[in-house]
């Protein structure tokens, strides 16, 4: 079997189980947040370290006085201390990066951790590992991959879609439909019976269609308004088998939106971590990065 659970629900379940398991009430969930920055403090004296070995070059990348400075703020005990873009802090034991292909914590992680300089190597001379500014942005970029996606979510019932989910591919585009909200479980729970006469209740399924596109292309989608999008799917797959044409048609505009796909390469952190440990710096052991934010999602 193939078990799927909205996004939504399956946050329910793990809070309610959190909750459960939180007999001290020690544990607190803070929504609205959005990260600007941290401060590794166990990483930032490494560095102060190797500077006054003289193994590390004075004024590294990310490794200044203010945020030697920064890491005087907060309750020091804990060894991360969190910037929120709403002027907050806070510090912790542990940050773990799960916030996807441009996250804030895989960015700083691979640039203001980066133990070189930014001067390019020499020609002739010393090669002995100064990083260049174009491999560094590689490294901290995510990177295209030449694919436009349309998403949408519809109220469209058909028998092929309840509470099921297929793909279906022309050589060009491939689409993805799965359930989203809803299920005779669903309906059997509202109902209270358990008899099985239930009558369908709403059902909302999530499509999602995926096409090679150039920079141009995806520049010139990206501007599209939800309307467009749609109307674009449309004319690319609007001679499919049902009931992809009309769940299409049927979709709120509202719940339509298109993005190029990105992702990023995760060979950059293990090349990372590498250098660090050539330089005489281990990696830090209070910053985790996991999830899309390491390792892109397959278009499965």
């Amino acid at each position: 079997g193939n078990l799927r659970i909205p996004r939504g629900e399956l946050r329910d379940v793990l809070l309610r189980a959190l909750g459960e398991q939180d007999g001290d009430s020690t544990v607190a969930v803070e929504w609205g947040k959005r990260l600007r920055s941290y401060v590794d403090r166990p990483m930032l004296e490494r560095l102060d370290e190797l500077r006054a070995s003289g193994r590390g070059r004075k004024g590294a990348a990310g490794t200044g006085s203010s945020d030697s400075q920064a890491g005087l703020h907060g309750d020091t005990r804990r060894p991360v201390l969190l910037h929120f873009e709403d002027g907050t802090s806070d510090s912790v034991d542990l940050l773990v990066g799960a916030d996807g292909v441009n996250s804030t914590v895989a960015r700083q992680y691979l640039s203001a951790s980066a133990p070189f300089g930014k001067k390019r190597r020499g020609s002739g001379g010393d090669a002995s590992g100064e990083e260049r500014p174009d491999e560094t942005h590689q490294q901290v970029s995510p990177r295209r991959v030449g694919i436009y996606v349309v998403l949408g979510i519809t109220d469209h019932l058909h028998p092929l879609i309840d509470e099921r989910a297929y793909h279906t591919l022309d050589g060009t585009s491939r689409l993805f439909l799965m359930p989203y909200e809803g299920s005779r479980l669903d309906d059997l729970l509202a109902d209270g019976r358990g008899d099985g006469a239930v009558p369908r209740r709403r059902r909302r399924t999530m499509w999602q269609l995926s096409f090679p596109a150039d920079r141009d292309v995806c520049s010139r989608l990206g501007r599209m308004s939800p309307e467009g999008l749609r109307d674009e799917v449309l004319r690319r797959c609007g001679d499919w088998h049902e009931p992809f044409p009309g769940m299409v048609r049927s979709t709120p505009t509202g719940t339509v939106w298109g993005t190029e796909l990105l992702d990023r390469d995760p060979r950059a952190f293990l090349d990372h971590r590498a250098r660090l440990e050539a330089h005489g710096r281990l990696p830090s052991r209070v910053v985790l990065v996991v999830s899309t934010s390491l390792v892109p999602p397959p278009l499965a």
